[in-house]
């Protein structure tokens, strides 16, 4: 994780003020769009007679 926000704090040193709101903008709605995600995985799995599995490529929203 530190490496990440590393990486977004050097990326934010090459933004102008506009670009870099922009840019939390979208990390924020990413951050609602994940969250939703977890919502709808629990109530599926809630619902199912069956453990839920998680596809591989999705497994990073745990």
């Amino acid at each position: 994780m530190s490496k990440l926000i590393s990486n977004i704090e050097a990326l934010s040193e090459t933004l102008s003020e506009k670009q870099l709101v922009q840019f939390l903008d979208i990390m924020d709605a990413m951050t609602v769009m994940v969250d939703d995600a977890k919502k709808i995985k629990k109530d599926y799995a809630s619902q199912a007679s069956i453990d839920f599995e998680v596809p591989a490529d999705l497994k990073y929203l745990h």
